[in-house]
């Protein structure tokens, strides 16, 4: 509480404004006649990072579309990563694909699935929504990511993943 009383309020907050003006002016910016949508698309971007969650010691964000109590539902995470790309935020499009890379195969989802090997929806304990179609949305945000990025040597370091989920 000492230190916390010791900080100049006027100076942090111009550091706290700062470094969102650094983090939503990254990637594409895109500027319309209807300034309603101008904002909507920046907006987008200030909730994708307001609600996502850093993987404690890790470089990993858990993707989710709701704040506080919301879990991972892979298939909204795969639309949210996508569009990451879409801007040009190729880094973080993968650092919230490493989690299905990561806990791929930890969870198993509703349905008559006999083992989760291969499958992509654990999220290290964020996994929500049962839904039979997490896992395709999850492999075609993996192939969009490779589409926007190209990127050979991150394909090589995915690919048995990819391998894996297809059977």
């Amino acid at each position: 509480m000492k230190r916390l009383k010791e900080l100049d309020y006027h100076e942090e907050r111009a550091k706290v404004c700062e470094y969102w003006r650094r983090l939503l002016s990254r990637g594409a910016q895109i500027r319309v006649p209807n300034e309603w949508l101008t904002k909507f698309y920046k907006a987008s971007l200030y909730h994708v990072f307001v609600t996502d969650d850093k993987e404690p010691d890790s470089h990993r964000y858990m993707c989710r579309v709701g704040s506080l109590a919301y879990g991972v539902y892979p298939n909204e995470s795969a639309m949210v990563i996508t569009e990451l790309d879409r801007r040009g935020l190729h880094d973080e499009a993968e650092r919230r694909l490493e989690v299905f890379l990561r806990y791929q195969g930890t969870a198993l989802m509703a349905g008559m699935y006999s083992t989760a090997k291969g499958v992509f929806y654990g999220a290290g304990g964020y996994e929500s929504g049962q839904y039979g179609q997490h896992h395709g949305w999850v492999l075609w945000a993996f192939a969009e990511h490779y589409k926007y990025t190209r990127d050979r040597e991150w394909l090589k370091r995915t690919a048995q993943n990819l391998v894996e989920a297809c059977y």
